[in-house]
Parts: structure tokens; C-alpha cells; sequence
């Protein structure tokens, strides 16, 4: 009976490891697919609505997502501020979206829009990407994660 228990358990496992990295390549999409909106949201505000950068942050903070919370400063350098922020934080293309907010309002608004652009183009190459992916590994992962609890449960019966 133990032993049943012991092999459910280990099978059990496996499959958590395997829905485990389905969770990853989902979040990795969704993260890139905020980014991608965050981006788009960035050129409405200041091709409609002719927004300074607090205006601007202001807006993006009202919205829910990973990486609308950074948005949020009283700093007087606000866009350091925000940068810093997304910098540490481990989000999918961090490194790269916080140079950007960095640089941000530093040139007229042909040329932020086409740093925003340039951006864009990045991150929705990089959000095909993992869509594919995950299209491509979830039934692997999830079939690995219940192959490796079964032959964990039947190497140690």
C-alpha cells in the first residue's frame, strides 16, 4: 500500500515539474505581451494626449500588470526612479526596457516615438517567440514532468 502511495507521489511530482516550466513559458508570454501593451499605451499618451513623463507614468500606473506597479514615484528624477525599479525587478526584458524608460523624454517626440518603435519591434519578435515556444514544449514538458515521476516510481520499486 505504501508503495502504491510512494509511486503516486513520485508520478505526482514529476507532473508538477512538468506544468512548473508550462507556467514559466506561459509567464514568460504574458509578461512580454504587457510589455508590448505598456509600449503601445506609451505612444497614445503622447501622440493623443501631448502627456508630460509624469502624465505619462501616471497613466501606465493606473493600469494592473508586473510592470505597471514601477510607475509609481513622487521622485523629482522620476524616469531614474522607474528605471531602477524595472532594472531589478527580473521581468522578461528588463535590462533593455529600462534603458529605454532612462532615455525617456530626452528627445522630441519623433524621436521617442521612434525609440518606441524600435522597442516594439523588439519585444514583439521576442513575444512570438515564447508563443511559439510554448506552443511547441507544453505537451513536451508536461509528458516529461509524467515520464520522470513514473520512471523515478519504477527504478525505486
Amino acid at each position: 500500500m505504501l508503495g502504491v502511495i510512494g509511486c503516486l507521489l513520485l508520478t505526482a511530482s514529476g507532473a508538477a515539474a512538468g506544468e512548473n516550466a508550462v507556467y514559466r513559458l506561459k509567464k514568460r508570454e504574458d509578461e512580454l505581451r504587457e510589455l508590448s501593451a505598456i509600449m503601445s499605451k506609451i505612444d497614445i499618451c503622447i501622440t493623443s494626449c501631448r502627456l508630460d513623463t509624469a502624465g505619462i507614468f501616471r497613466r501606465i500606473s493606473e493600469e494592473k500588470g508586473s510592470y505597471s506597479s514601477f510607475f509609481v514615484s513622487d521622485d523629482v528624477n522620476i524616469t531614474e526612479c522607474v528605471s531602477s525599479l524595472i532594472r531589478t525587478s527580473g521581468l522578461e526584458m528588463c535590462e533593455a526596457f529600462a534603458d529605454l524608460i532612462a532615455r525617456f523624454g530626452h528627445t522630441d517626440i519623433d524621436g521617442q516615438l521612434a525609440q518606441n518603435a524600435l522597442f516594439r519591434a523588439e519585444v514583439n519578435t521576442a513575444l512570438e517567440k515564447a508563443h511559439m515556444a510554448r506552443e511547441k514544449y507544453t505537451r513536451i514538458y508536461r509528458a516529461a514532468g509524467i515520464s520522470a515521476g513514473l520512471t523515478a516510481a519504477l527504478i525505486l520499486i
